[in-house]
Formats: C-alpha cells, sequence, structure tokens
C-alpha cells in the first residue's frame, strides 16, 4: 500500500485500504491513509469520515490526537462547515488549550461562524440590512477558502434580493454561481434579473 500512495495512484490506493480495513476495521494508520488518499483525489467527505474514525481510534491525550483534530476542524472549514468545525477544534483545546496551531484557528473559526449564524438568523427575521453586513464581515474575514466566500455570496444574493438591492444581488448570486451552482441561487438570480427588467437573461 504504502508504495501505491508514493507513486501517487491514489484511487488505487483507497481500493487496497478499503479491502484491508474490512480485515483490520481498528487500524488507525489504515485509516489515516486511506484519508490522505481520498484527499488527495477530491473525495473530501470520505477523508472527513476516515480522520472521524482516527481520531476516535486513538489514544487521548497524544500529540498525535491533537493534531489530527486540527486536520478535520481544518478539512470540515474547507467545505464550508464552520459549525463542524468549531465542535471539532473544540475538542483540541481541551486536550490543550495553547495549543499553537488550534488556538489561532478557533479564533478564526469562532469569528465566521458567528457570522454565518447572525446572518441566518437576520435572514429569517427579514432584517435583511444585517443579513447583509453580517455576510460582508465573513468576506472581511476569510479571504481563501472558497466554501466559506461562496456561503457569504449566497446570504448576500439571498439578502439583496429580499432588499430589493438588485443589482447588488446579480453581482453576488454570479459571484456565488462561480464557486457552486446551487438552485436556490439561481432563482434568487432570475427574480434579480427580473427586478432590473433584464427579461431575457432571466429566462436563461
Amino acid at each position: 500500500v504504502h508504495e501505491v500512495v508514493s507513486r501517487n495512484d491514489h484511487s488505487t490506493a483507497v481500493a487496497l485500504l478499503t479491502q484491508l480495513l474490512e480485515i483490520s476495521p481498528w487500524s488507525s494508520e489504515f485509516r489515516e491513509l486511506r484519508a490522505q488518499s481520498n484527499l488527495a483525489i477530491g473525495d473530501r467527505l470520505a477523508a472527513v469520515s476516515d480522520f472521524k474514525s482516527v481520531n476516535r481510534l486513538m489514544q487521548d491525550g497524544s500529540d498525535d490526537l491533537t493534531t489530527h483534530i486540527f486536520k478535520l476542524s481544518k478539512l470540515l472549514y474547507e467545505l464550508g462547515n464552520a459549525e463542524d468545525s468549531l465542535k471539532e477544534i473544540r475538542e483540541c483545546l481541551k486536550l490543550d488549550p495553547e495549543h499553537k496551531l488550534c488556538f489561532p484557528f478557533y479564533k478564526k473559526v469562532k469569528k465566521i461562524d458567528k457570522f454565518l449564524n447572525d446572518a441566518e438568523s437576520y435572514r429569517e427575521s427579514k432584517s435583511y440590512d444585517d443579513c447583509i453586513s453580517s455576510a460582508e464581515k465573513i468576506l472581511k474575514n476569510e479571504k481563501d477558502v472558497p466554501m466559506i466566500i461562496f456561503g457569504a455570496n449566497q446570504y448576500l444574493c439571498s439578502c439583496s434580493v429580499k432588499n430589493d438591492k438588485y443589482s447588488d444581488a446579480i453581482t453576488y448570486c454570479n459571484n456565488a454561481l462561480k464557486i457552486e451552482k446551487d438552485p436556490s441561487i439561481l432563482c434568487d438570480l432570475a427574480e434579480a434579473l427580473l427586478g432590473e427588467e433584464m427579461y431575457d437573461d432571466a429566462i436563461r
């Protein structure tokens, strides 16, 4: 298996490691290798599942465990799941409150998770200006992670449409759609285009 991984043949490695894990389901080494290979082929959800299993199999308090928790938290954040990322990083800080990787990451994720929750609450309560303001704070604090940027633009798109700010909404909806094609955003974009009387574009 190590030889296959070293050749960067990650699809074959995943298949081999899956067979090995059927025989040795408690092997944290095999699970971690499969997580890394799944990451390499872009299957982040499968990698998350394996990293969670590795963390459960490891003994509490080891340096390796805190490192693995950090990896899992970072992966969840990159998937746009700030809430679950925050839960994981808190587990790391329970083991080591001053952890050099976990502590600064915790401060960042906590902030982003709050802004995301605020944006959702304001949208639900129809406080659209506040929703827009919260989503703008996300973009100020996160410049690199596409799925977090997508989440911010999703709120900006939705709340701008509902606030009759159609021109702004078109920009935000398109920004979100460049990252991921989401049906609800396509609907909001169509509504914004109609609001701007861009009928031909809205029909497309």
